[in-house]
Formats: structure tokens, C-alpha cells, sequence
């Protein structure tokens, strides 16, 4: 008897169960779930980089074919700094305003050397992009230009 009655009180316990909306939330079929399209680099976020600087100066000296930092670049030029934009928090020696710095144009923007340097004038306000390439003596640094914009 014992038994049987043990069984009608569990048997009640899992069927007294209520479906109401105060001990069980239902669920809300009317939201759908927000798909989030990934996000592309945007033109803007390439300033965000942490190992790149951006400053505004004018050209010294014009160089081919030289060394800078044990690298060799096509075309060197050495640049017045006349106002930093950016300065990436990676950068480890960072330029500062009214210093004079020596920069490598990229191999590869630089098809033909002499019809590139006729573009360039000394004196001439440049804007540059440029990433820092540091040298084997760690206290000098040399800085690659990724882009630039001729400034009239």
C-alpha cells in the first residue's frame, strides 16, 4: 500500500504542473533576430593604425638608390616636419614638429625613378603616410612611405 501511495504522490507532483504566465515566460515569436552584416575596413579606419604616422612637411633633398636602415629604396627623401597629424601608439621613436626625418618611398609605388622624381620638388609641402622601419641600432629610425599627397 505503501508503494502505491508514494507513486500517486509523485505521479501528482509532475502533472500539477501549470502552464500560466506567472511561473512560465512564453516565448515572443514577433522579434526576429538582428543580423549584423560584417563590418569592411572603411577609407577612414586605415588612419587607425597603431604602427603608421601622419604628418605634413616639406622636401629637403631628393635621393635614389640609397640605404636607409639596412633597406634599399629606389627614392629617399628628407622631409621638414611641420605638423604631425596621427602618431600610431606602436610608433617607437616618434617624430616630433620642426624635425628633420629621412623616408623611403615604397618599391612599389615607384614605377619609373626619373619620371617620379620630376613630380617632386624640393621645398614643395607633402602629406605623408608613413610606417616605421626600425634599424638594427635601435636609436635611429627610418620611416617607409605608404602613401602621400603633393600639398600646394
Amino acid at each position: 500500500m505503501n508503494r502505491i501511495f508514494y507513486f500517486i504522490v509523485v505521479v501528482c507532483f509532475f502533472s500539477c504542473k501549470s502552464n500560466s504566465t506567472a511561473q512560465e515566460k512564453e516565448e515572443d515569436t514577433t522579434n526576429t533576430p538582428v543580423i549584423q552584416k560584417p563590418k569592411f575596413k572603411d577609407i577612414g579606419d586605415e588612419d587607425k593604425d597603431p604602427g603608421i604616422v601622419r604628418f605634413i612637411g616639406s622636401i629637403e633633398t631628393i635621393d635614389q638608390n640609397t640605404e636607409l636602415c639596412n633597406r634599399n629604396y629606389k627614392l629617399v627623401i628628407t622631409i621638414n616636419i611641420k605638423r604631425i597629424n596621427e602618431i600610431g601608439h606602436f610608433i617607437i621613436n616618434p617624430p616630433t614638429a620642426g624635425s628633420t626625418v629621412k623616408m623611403g618611398f615604397m618599391n612599389t609605388l615607384i614605377k619609373d625613378v626619373n619620371d617620379f622624381k620630376q613630380k617632386l620638388t624640393i621645398g614643395q609641402g607633402i602629406s605623408i603616410r608613413a610606417r616605421e622601419r626600425t634599424c638594427p641600432d635601435k636609436n635611429k629610425t627610418g620611416f617607409e612611405i605608404i602613401t602621400y599627397k603633393m600639398i600646394r
